[in-house]
């Protein structure tokens, strides 16, 4: 990731922090200050107000920075795309527009910077969290979150049934488990902030790296892409990544503008113009093939192989363990669980540990900062003997 992608990711990250750490915050207050039912209501209503309104505030302060930092990171790609086939302009005897006075180009990032910012705000629009009832996972709106939350902790507390203690550990652990949420409700597809975010983001850089390359190649009278090729490529995508093909075939071979193929969700390629004769590929079809073979190549791990994407999505799976721990210990923490705190470290510990082992086998390099980018500081450290 990109500092400006981290710094993003680490904005949303603790917006979602506030919003858990809120909850156990009045968790706390409430367990030792149970009133009469007509109190507890009085008080979950102006709880319930309080809450919308700081999430309001934090909601407000993530669109504000995050405006200035996406127009940022969408310049400097525009720029850094727009310069990439200086030498191609300079072989064809033909001299580069400045960046500067390129009308169509800075309309084109206005477009993309703004498409993304109505995704952010569809997507604070429909925060929420996804929680399991009865064997299912059910979305529950931030409001109603608080409200049903709060009504079960104190009740469950009031009733003797269950210690603060005990209560706590539950309301983190499913916090942590679900996550801050986005939905579309018209699909009913929810994922995770930081998630939904990062692909908001990355549909608007594609979109402008992709755009500024195919005006490079009207510019340059050429018909023709280059791949660009990484070694963790998904399985569907590596047949086509490094190779040159022409603007029909990037749609009906590589898959442009679909959601799976080259610069769909989550894809990492791009594409720049190539002009046969001119142009030198990166890679020729013999390297490529032998990389491919490479990337596909079995490394065995506790019995069990991995080829370099398995291992990748391997890697993701528990950085995102490690986040979730991170964030339990820090309110657990808040919450004055102590024994929870450093059960929950240990456990953090042991994915840390596990995370360095399985990285350092499939030879690929550790990414701590996607695991710190929560902006908690150092956290999960045992105490000493």
């Amino acid at each position: 990731m990109t500092p400006q992608e981290q710094r993003l990711e680490r904005l949303l990250l603790e917006t979602q922090h506030a919003i858990m750490q809120d909850v156990v915050r009045r968790i706390r207050r409430n367990a030792g200050q149970i009133g009469s039912a007509a109190d507890w209501q009085l008080d979950r209503l102006n709880q319930l107000g309080e809450s919308k309104a700081q999430i309001r505030k934090l909601l407000k302060k993530l669109l504000k920075l995050s405006d200035k930092e996406i127009n940022a990171l969408f310049r400097d790609t525009a720029k850094q795309s727009y310069v990439r086939s200086k030498a191609l302009y300079e072989a064809q005897g033909k001299s580069q527009p400045p960046i500067g006075k390129n009308d169509a180009l800075q309309q084109l990032v206005d477009a993309a910077f703004s498409q993304t910012q109505g995704e952010f705000r569809n997507l604070t629009g429909s925060l929420g969290f996804a929680v399991y009832e009865g064997g299912k996972l059910v979305f529950q709106p931030i409001a109603e979150y608080y409200q049903h939350t709060l009504d079960r902790a104190v009740a469950d507390v009031a009733s003797g049934a269950f210690d603060y203690t005990a209560v706590l550990n539950r309301t983190v652990g499913e916090m942590v488990r679900s996550g801050v949420r986005t939905v579309d409700y018209a699909t009913g597809y929810h994922c995770r902030i930081e998630t939904a975010a990062r692909r908001a983001v990355l549909t608007g850089l594609n979109q402008i790296t992709g755009k500024v390359q195919e005006r490079n190649a009207e510019a340059l009278g050429t018909e023709y892409f280059e791949t660009s090729f990484h070694m963790t490529a998904r399985p569907t995508h590596q047949p086509w990544q490094g190779r040159v093909y022409s603007k029909e075939a990037l749609v009906t071979v590589c898959g442009l503008g679909s959601v799976t193929g080259l610069n769909g969700a989550n894809c990492r390629h791009t594409y720049y113009p190539f002009i046969p004769g001119v142009s030198e590929r990166m890679y020729t079809d013999e390297q490529l093939e032998k990389l491919t073979e490479e990337m596909n190549r079995e490394r065995d791990y506790n019995g069990k192989p991995y080829t370099l994407y398995e291992a990748t999505q391997r890697q993701r799976r528990l950085e995102t363990r490690m986040r979730a721990y991170r964030q339990k210990i820090k309110l657990l923490e808040e919450g004055g669980d102590a024994d929870g705190a450093l059960a929950a470290k240990c456990k953090y510990r042991a994915v840390s540990q596990e995370y360095t082992k399985f990285s350092k086998a499939m030879g690929l390099p550790e990414q701590r900062e996607r695991v710190t980018v929560d902006g908690l500081g150092t956290i999960g450290q045992l105490p000493k003997q």
